[in-house]
C-alpha cells in the first residue's frame, strides 16, 4: 500500500502579475556595457583555450545556475552564442525558471522570504502551467526539457492553448485573455521579451540547451499541472544530450558558472559515460567560477579537514577530470564581473585571429572557421556558416536574424490595472492595462 501522499490538484495558485519581483530588465547587462574591474591572470587563460577550442572546432560548454540569470547576464551569453563561441549551455531548473519568466514578463525573482510565510511562495499561476504545458508536450514529442521550453518560446504555443483566466471570476479557467504586450495575438505576443532568453535563442540557434533538475527543487514542481513522468523523461532525454556533447568533449573547455551540486555531480557522470564508451578525453579544459574563495594552490586535492575537501566543484570540476591531461582552473568573483570580463577577453582574442587570419596553429579547419565569422560587433552580429558546418543539422542557407536588445519596461496607465492594485510595476503591470476588476485566487481547492 503506497505511503499517504498529498493532492497537489488542490494547490491555490495566484496571477502572476500580482507578484513582487526583485529583478527586471533595465537590471540586464548588455555586451557593449564596460565590465568591471577584475583582475585574475587565469581569466586570460580560460580565454585563450576557449578561442583555441574554437578555432580547433571543438566544443565550449557552459553549465550555470539560476544566478546568470538573475545577475542579468543573459545578453552576454547571447552573443557569444551568436558568435559561435559557446555550443553547449547546460542550467538547473531555476535558471530557466527565471529566463522562462523574463521572457513573458520581463521581470523575475520574487520575494521567497515574504512568500514563504502565507505558503504563496512559488505558486504564480502562468509560470507553472505554461512550462508544465511545454515539457509535457516535448515528452510528448521525444524532445528533452530545454528544446521543449525553448521551442514553446520560439513558436508560441500559448495561443492555441487552453486559457488560464476567465473574465467572470476566480477558478474558472475556460476564458482568458492572452499576456502580451499591446502588439496584438500571434507568435511570440505572450512573450514579448523572448530576445533575452536563453532558452529562446538556444532554440532558434539549434544550439543544445539541455536542464538537469532534481524533482521537488522547482517551484514548477508545485504546480498542479505538473506531470513528474513527463519531467523525469524530459530531463532524462537531456542528460543523454549533454553526455553526446561531453562525449566530444576532447581539445574543448567546460565552464561552469555557480551551480556548486548539480553541475559538478552532472559533469562527472557524463565524463564517466564518455570515457566508458571509449571516449579517453585525455586533454580538456575546465573552469569553476563561483564566490567561493580557496587555498592558493587549489589544483591539489584537500584534506578531509578542511572545509573545501566537501566542495564539489574543486574536486569534479577543477581536479579529478583533467587528471590524464589538460587543465582545471577555479575563477573567484561576482559573476557580473567574471562573465562580462571573460567575453570581452574572448571577443577580443578571437577577433585579433579573424584580422590575421590564422587559426592559432589549429589547422585549417579551424582557420577557415573563424574567417566565416561575419558582423562580430554587437548588436547586428549574426551567426555564420560557422554553425552549420559544426551542427549539420541545421539548414546550409538559414540566416539568423539580428539580435537586438530594447527597453521594454513601461508604466501602467490604468487605475484599474490589477498589477498596479497589487503593487507590482513596470512591463508585467503594463500587460494588464486593460484589464479591470479585482483579482482573486485562480485556483481554489
Amino acid at each position: 500500500m503506497p505511503y499517504p501522499s498529498v493532492d497537489l490538484s488542490r494547490i491555490r495558485t495566484y496571477p502572476v502579475v500580482r507578484r513582487e519581483n526583485l529583478v527586471a530588465l533595465d537590471d540586464f547587462i548588455l555586451p557593449a556595457t564596460p565590465p568591471l574591474p577584475f583582475d585574475n591572470p587565469e581569466l586570460a587563460e580560460v580565454a585563450a583555450r576557449i578561442v583555441a577550442a574554437r578555432l580547433a572546432g571543438r566544443p565550449v560548454i557552459w553549465m550555470f545556475g539560476g544566478h546568470v540569470v538573475k545577475c542579468g547576464l543573459a545578453p552576454v551569453l547571447v552573443d557569444l552564442m551568436e558568435r559561435g563561441l559557446v555550443t553547449h549551455l547546460a542550467s538547473n531548473g531555476a535558471a530557466t525558471i527565471h529566463d522562462f519568466e523574463i521572457a513573458m514578463l520581463g521581470h523575475t525573482s520574487e520575494d521567497v522570504a515574504k512568500s514563504i510565510e502565507d505558503g504563496s511562495f512559488g505558486m504564480a499561476e502562468e509560470t507553472g502551467a505554461y512550462m508544465n504545458r511545454a515539457v509535457r508536450q516535448g515528452a510528448r514529442d521525444g524532445l528533452g526539457m530545454g528544446e521543449a521550453l525553448g521551442r514553446w518560446l520560439a513558436e508560441d504555443i500559448t495561443s492555441n492553448s487552453p486559457p488560464l483566466y476567465s473574465e467572470e471570476g476566480p477558478g474558472d479557467r475556460s476564458i482568458s485573455p492572452p499576456l502580451y504586450s499591446g502588439e496584438g495575438p500571434g507568435v511570440g505576443a505572450r512573450f514579448p521579451h523572448r530576445a533575452y532568453s536563453l532558452l529562446y535563442n538556444a532554440y532558434r540557434l539549434r544550439i543544445p540547451y539541455t536542464v538537469h533538475v532534481a524533482i521537488g527543487t522547482d517551484i514548477i514542481h508545485q504546480h498542479p499541472e505538473c506531470d513528474f513522468a513527463a519531467t523525469g523523461f524530459a530531463t532524462g532525454q537531456d542528460f543523454k544530450i549533454y553526455c553526446a556533447s561531453v562525449c566530444d568533449l576532447e581539445g574543448g573547455v567546460f565552464c561552469n558558472f555557480g551551480s556548486s551540486v548539480l553541475g559538478p555531480e552532472v559533469f562527472l557522470k557524463a565524463l564517466s559515460i564518455a570515457r566508458n564508451l571509449n571516449h579517453p578525453l585525455r586533454e580538456i579544459t575546465t573552469a569553476n567560477f563561483d564566490l567561493v574563495p580557496l587555498e592558493p594552490d587549489y589544483r591539489r586535492p584537500a584534506s578531509k579537514d578542511r572545509p573545501e575537501y566537501y566542495y564539489r566543484p574543486k574536486k569534479n570540476i577543477v581536479i579529478r577530470p583533467v587528471s590524464l591531461g589538460g587543465r582545471g582552473y577555479h575563477i573567484v568573483g561576482d559573476h557580473r564581473a567574471t562573465i562580462p570580463n571573460l567575453a570581452r577577453m574572448v571577443r577580443e582574442r578571437m577577433e585579433e585571429e579573424r584580422r590575421s587570419g590564422g587559426a592559432g596553429g589549429q589547422g585549417s579547419r579551424g582557420a577557415e572557421e573563424i574567417r566565416e565569422i561575419r558582423n562580430p560587433q554587437y548588436p547586428t552580429g549574426t551567426m555564420s556558416t560557422i554553425r552549420n558546418r559544426l551542427y549539420p543539422s541545421a539548414s546550409s542557407t538559414t540566416t539568423l536574424s539580428a539580435w537586438t536588445p530594447r527597453s521594454v519596461v513601461v508604466r501602467p496607465n490604468s487605475t484599474s490595472c490589477p498589477a498596479r492594485n497589487a503593487g507590482c510595476s513596470g512591463s508585467s503591470a503594463a500587460l494588464w492595462t486593460n484589464r479591470s476588476g479585482p483579482w482573486m485566487g485562480v485556483r481554489k481547492p
